[in-house]
Parts: C-alpha cells; structure tokens; sequence
C-alpha cells in the first residue's frame, strides 16, 4: 500500500460499496434539501429567531455542510472502493469528519442546557441566553475542541489517516498512545456531552413531575397560571430531548459495533449502521417540524402549500371547562 492508492480489506466488498453509495447519496440529496428549508425558515422569519431555535440554526447549518461538503468528499472511498487522492488530503477529510460529529453533538448538547437553564433557573436564563451570552458560553467550547482535535495534525498526540477495516478516512488506532488519544477524543466530543445532556433532561423531567404533583394537590388558579406559563417550555424541551433520544438511536449501532466489530467481519453491518448515523442529519429535522407548530406552518408558508385551520371547542369532563383545539388541514396552493 502507498500514499496515493489506500485500498480496503478484502472482507470489505465492492458490493458493500455500491449499496452504501446508493443509500448515502439518497440520504445527502434528502438531508441537504431539509436542513436548507430550516435554515431560510428561521432567517427569513424574526418571530422563529429565539436562543432555542437558534441552536436549532446551527445545528441545521451544521448538517447542511456535513451533507454537501464534507460526508460526499469523505464518502469518495465508498464511491471509489478505496481513497485514491493520497494520505494528507485523508487526514484532512478525517479531522472534519471529526469535527462535524463533535460539534452535532455539542449543538445537542446547548439545547439541552438551554431548556434546563430556562425552566430550572429561569432568573438567570435571559442573562445567559442573550445573543452576547449564547456566544460567550458556545465558542469557547468550540475553540476547545478545534484545538483537541487540531493535536494529531500537529503531531502532538494521535494519528488521523485510512482506516482500511471500514475504508474510510478516521482516526489511526494501530499503536497504544494512538489508541488513547481515540479514547480521549471520545469522552471529550461523545462522553462528556452525553452526561451533561442525561444530567438536563432528567432534572428536567423532576422538576416537571414535582410540579404536576403540586398542581394535583393545589387545584389553585395561581398553580393553574403557573402551569400554563410553563407549558409552551416544557413541550420545545421535550421536543429537544426527543431529537437528542433519536440521535442516541441512530449512534449506538456504529458505537456497538466499533466495540464488537473492530475488525470487521461484518461490513454490511458496518455500512448500515453509518448509513444510520448519516439519517440523524435528516431525521432530526423531521422530528422537529412535526413537534413544532410554528416551525411547521413556517415551512408550509414558504413551500407554498395551503393551511387551513379549524378550531374546535371541547368541554371539560371536570367543571365544564371549554378548551379549544386547533387541526391544521394541509392542501396544496
């Protein structure tokens, strides 16, 4: 093997290549075009322009260029059955592949922060959350993390390179030290971020079921008040705990068999679990538009498909209680 022509493992078929070119390049056409349709929905519509759904913006920009820059550049080993542009340019794609992944990971990790701030510390929230406070508590993270990463380029401490077991351009774990910096990368970009966004969620999902009992036991119109004025937050922060539940879903088949599979000996396994990985990007946004009322109707406006909005009341079983639902009936302009 030379620096020009890097060439997969024999186990690693080219009909393992042409299924995950198939899949992969379905998923970057479908990922690109939902994540572009929520970036132009939210700068294009100052009332959706809130901390929350700004993160939602830099977690779509985010995937936007990991769909039409990065993944497609990095995937020309799958497409080509081998990386045949040399090893620098190699170990370039693979530190973007890491990057990419890290900062999903810490847009996730923000939008859990920033629903648990809010409805556990909601004193403070604005102060945090401002537009000067979002980017003083985001870039130095970020900074942080270009600069651990950064490391193996300066030959400081691991290796990026082809990793010819899954044929593609990743971190080189062939000796000890490496094999540690890939630990350490992992709790720094994947583990840490994870506790902290189990940390949020749960502490969320407490205080949410403290205060129901207290409601329950309550049946006070200042409690009712209250629970109406955290509604709208409880529900976005379940709509952020389900995507980050989703992203949990789609990584843990890759995660799994990086564990059990380190050789691989089973590389249509492989392939399907990064083609899982890959989907996050677009599933995430489905997730998201359909828990979301506002970004929903955003997206239907700028598309050019009808809404039409039927409102029915409902009584209440207890105390004749009118509430009023709302239906959208989607049809086409």
């Amino acid at each position: 093997m030379n620096n020009d022509s890097l060439i997969p493992i024999p186990t690693y078929t080219r009909d393992v290549s042409i299924l995950a070119s198939v899949l992969w390049t379905l998923l970057f056409v479908i990922g690109a075009m939902m994540n572009g349709l929520m970036i132009v929905v939210i700068l294009k519509n100052r009332k959706l322009q809130t901390a929350p759904n700004w993160l939602v913006f830099s977690m779509s920009v985010t995937d936007f260029v990991s769909l039409v820059f990065i993944r497609p550049i990095g995937s020309m080993a799958v497409y080509m059955h081998g990386w045949h542009f040399g090893l620098q340019s190699c170990r370039v794609i693979a530190f973007f592949n890491s990057f990419i992944f890290s900062l999903m990971l810490a847009n996730l990790c923000f939008m859990a922060i920033n629903r648990y701030v809010l409805i556990a510390h909601t004193a403070i929230y604005p102060k945090i959350f401002s537009k000067i406070g979002t980017l003083f508590v985001v870039t130095p993270f970020i900074l942080f993390l270009t600069i651990n990463l950064l490391l193996p380029f300066m030959g400081v401490w691991g290796e990026y390179g082809y990793v010819a077991e899954v044929n593609s351009c990743g971190l080189v774990v062939d000796t000890p030290s490496r094999s540690l910096f890939s630990m350490y990368a992992m709790a720094v970009g994947f583990g840490i971020p994870l506790v902290i966004m189990l940390y949020c969620y749960i502490r969320i999902f407490l205080l949410v079921r403290a205060q129901k009992k207290k409601i329950s036991s309550h049946n006070s119109k200042v409690a009712r008040g209250e629970q109406k004025l955290n509604n709208a937050d409880v529900k976005l922060a379940k709509v952020m705990a389900s995507i980050f539940c989703l992203y949990i879903v789609c990584i843990l088949p890759r995660l799994s068999l990086s564990w059990i599979d380190k050789h691989n000996r089973w590389p249509m396994a492989q392939t399907l679990a990064g083609t899982a990985l890959i989907a996050y990007s677009v599933l995430n946004n489905i997730v998201f538009i359909a828990q979301n009322q506002q970004i929903r109707l955003a997206c239907f406006k700028l598309l050019h498909i009808k809404i039409n909005q039927v409102t029915m009341e409902q009584s209440s079983a207890s105390g004749g209680v009118s509430q009023t639902k709302t239906m959208t009936v989607v049809g086409h302009m």
